[in-house]
């Protein structure tokens, strides 16, 4: 997840729809100041090829966004 836009504690929202994907996981850095184009966490996947498993890691990618905190 790379940031946007520039946040100030971002909040991280979709991290439970996001979980939710078997094989997902999901890893938040804990920075406190986002800039934009900032990675500030990834989706990790597991799954029985390699293309299934980035499918779901790209559409746990697609459940997870910021705001200011």
């Amino acid at each position: 997840l790379k940031a946007t836009r520039s946040y100030e504690n971002p909040v991280y929202h979709g991290l439970d729809e996001a979980l939710s994907i078997e094989g997902v996981d999901v890893r938040v850095f804990g920075k406190p100041i986002a800039t934009k184009g900032r990675r500030m966490a990834v989706c990790l996947a597991t799954a029985t090829t390699l293309d299934v498993a980035l499918g779901k890691a790209i559409k746990a990618r697609d459940c997870l966004s910021m705001s200011d905190g």
